[in-house]
């Protein structure tokens, strides 16, 4: 970089800008299910899922 004359901060600005520039791409995050299927017939619903996730990122409490 000192080579050619450029310093890490004016590259990391140049790259800041560059990303500002472009449009972001918008995109649909659909709602995430899961389910067993065969002989077991039970489904989880995307709630229970979502339940789950929430009990392993809540601190329990416990040293």
């Amino acid at each position: 970089m000192a080579k050619r004359g450029i310093t890490f901060k004016a590259l990391v600005i140049d790259a800041l800008e560059q990303s500002l520039r472009e449009e972001m791409a918008g995109f649909v995050l659909r709602d995430a299910s899961a389910g067993y299927s065969g002989r077991a017939g039970r489904k989880i619903s995307s709630g229970e899922i979502n339940r789950a996730i929430d009990g392993l990122r809540e601190p329990t409490g416990m040293p």
